[in-house]
């Protein structure tokens, strides 16, 4: 679900592919992207990273005919395209990276319910129930299941 939700944030399709799968694409993508753009950014001189034309008014007639060229102290558009795409490559790592908490977390969970459930197994084993106690215990260890998965939880998170 949190994947999911990740996949929507960032406005991709949803495919037929698993959220996480498009969203380790558009990854591959944004990398490609970046890439592309520092290659642009380091053709420029670098005075002209900060400085350069921005606007040039074309004059047929009056006084002063010809061209009105307006030089500004501004960010290249390579370079601010540049960046945005840098933050837009680490929102994804963000995300990346949280989602791999996030399937640790659950894949130690399982294998804590694993091993606990083993372990009942052996305890109950032990206790040499009749056939009627024992029937009884799904239904006891159905009654405190939330409480177990949520003790579970909480060790992993912690």
């Amino acid at each position: 679900m949190k994947i999911e939700q990740a996949a929507r944030s960032f406005g991709l399709p949803i495919r037929d592919v698993p959220a996480s799968v498009a969203i380790l694409d558009e990854f591959a993508w944004i990398m490609g992207h970046l890439a592309w753009l520092r290659e642009k950014v380091q053709e420029i001189e670098p005075d002209a990273l900060v400085w350069g034309k921005t606007t040039e008014d074309h004059k047929l007639a009056g006084e002063f005919p010809g061209i009105d060229t307006k030089f500004q102290a501004l960010p290249n558009v390579w370079l601010k395209l540049y960046l945005e795409q840098h933050r837009l490559f680490l929102d994804y790592v963000k995300v990346i990276e949280t989602l791999k908490i996030e399937q640790a977390k659950l894949a130690l969970a399982d294998q804590v319910a694993t091993v606990l459930a083993s372990r009942i197994k052996v305890f109950v084993a032990q206790l040499g129930l009749t056939d009627e106690q024992s029937a009884r215990i799904p239904q006891a260890l159905a009654a405190v299941r939330g409480e177990l998965t949520m003790d579970v939880t909480g060790m992993v998170a912690a």
